[in-house]
Formats: structure tokens, sequence, C-alpha cells
């Protein structure tokens, strides 16, 4: 990166450490950053988090499915 001007920032909340590591995944709309606890907090922008509710309404249907 050439470019040292910063384009955008968000509060996650606190619980991370000084240099945490990242992923992104491959469309990169949700970033995973490790915690301090070592858990995960996934950022997403708004097409990330349209993602994340899918698959979570298709999990809890596939739920409600198996405990028929």
């Amino acid at each position: 990166m050439d470019n040292v001007n910063l384009l955008t920032s968000t509060d996650a909340d606190g619980g991370l450490p000084a240099s945490p590591p990242i992923r992104f995944n491959k469309e990169g709309i949700l970033l995973a950053v490790s915690t301090n606890d070592n858990g995960i907090k996934i950022l997403a922008n708004s097409y990330g988090i349209r993602l994340l509710r899918t698959v979570d309404a298709s999990r809890a249907a596939s739920v409600a499915v198996a405990s028929e």
C-alpha cells in the first residue's frame, strides 16, 4: 500500500489486540478479526449484513426442520 491516507475506520467495541490477525472473504464484504479472548468479530458492509441475515435465517429454518 503506497497511500497513507485513511479511507475509513470503525469502532469494533474493543477487545482487539494492537495488531489483530484479519481475514476477508472472497467477495470482500466480510472481515473476520481475532479478539483478545480467542474469539472472533465479524465486520460487514451492507451486503455482508444481508448475507449474514440470510445465513442466519436458513440456519434457523434447518434447525426447525430437524427438531420436528
